[in-house]
């Protein structure tokens, strides 16, 4: 709260590695993960080893004025993004670890030194980037994993930490039946509709998920990454 202000903070993120979502999966879909090994990329932060998915990581390496190359925007699975290495956080006090993890408590004791009131909470990339897998069911385990692990996530306060339902557009019949089954969770504040590259929003297939979000009264949200599919629009423009 600030001068009678409530303050919510719409770009806030959780980026579980590949290792914490799998504790969420349901158990009928654990034994697919040797499907996700092409598309992982193992990296390690503060002594601590972990994986992500990226299916298409673009790493825009053309440094201004120099010719581009072949490799400067190719997409590559379980490669480097564009943001790795080039962008880090910046503190005027430290943070408590693993709050983009499952260290909630600490992320809502950050909240109360910062002064925010809500955190509506965006995954990472990978939420994005499985859109550019074939087979759709390896997003919706994923997604299903996320919902767990929000639940779970949310728990010490769920009337200060918020997301969205992850679902994807391939699929509107699995996207309708999971955003029905967590619509009333205290959590859920919106719905993210993960589009492959090429759906557009208003494509009629879409309509029946539209249908469900607008009589739940849920908004939609986006968010876009520009170097994990699918992209933004443009983003072929970009040199």
């Amino acid at each position: 709260m600030r001068d009678g202000y409530k303050i919510i903070d719409m770009d806030t993120h959780v980026n579980p590695a590949h290792e914490v979502l799998e504790k969420y999966m349901e158990p009928s879909f654990r034994p697919r993960q040797p499907e996700f090994k092409p598309y992982l990329r193992v990296r390690e932060i503060s002594g601590v080893t972990s994986s992500g998915i990226s299916f298409g990581a673009i790493p825009f390496d053309r440094f201004p004025g120099t010719a581009p190359s072949e490799e400067d925007d190719k997409p590559k699975a379980g490669g480097r993004s564009a943001l790795e290495g080039r962008a880090g956080n910046t503190h005027r006090h430290p943070t408590q670890p693993a709050v983009q993890e499952e260290n909630s408590v600490g992320r809502l004791h950050d909240m109360d030194l910062e002064g925010r009131d809500i955190d509506y909470i965006i995954p990472g990339t990978w939420a994005t980037t499985v859109t550019g897998i074939e087979d759709v069911s390896l997003a919706e385990g994923m997604y299903a994993a996320y919902h767990n692990y929000m639940q779970e996530y949310t728990s010490p306060d769920p009337t200060r930490l918020k997301s969205a339902i992850q679902v994807p557009g391939a699929d509107p019949e699995w996207a309708i039946s999971e955003i029905k089954k967590w619509s009333n969770s205290p959590w859920a504040v919106a719905v993210w509709v993960h589009l492959r590259e090429g759906l557009p929003i208003d494509d009629p297939s879409l309509y029946p998920i539209w249908d469900v979000v607008n009589d739940l009264d849920l908004p939609y949200i986006h968010h876009s990454f520009f170097f994990e599919p699918p992209y933004f629009p443009g983003y072929r423009d970009i040199w």
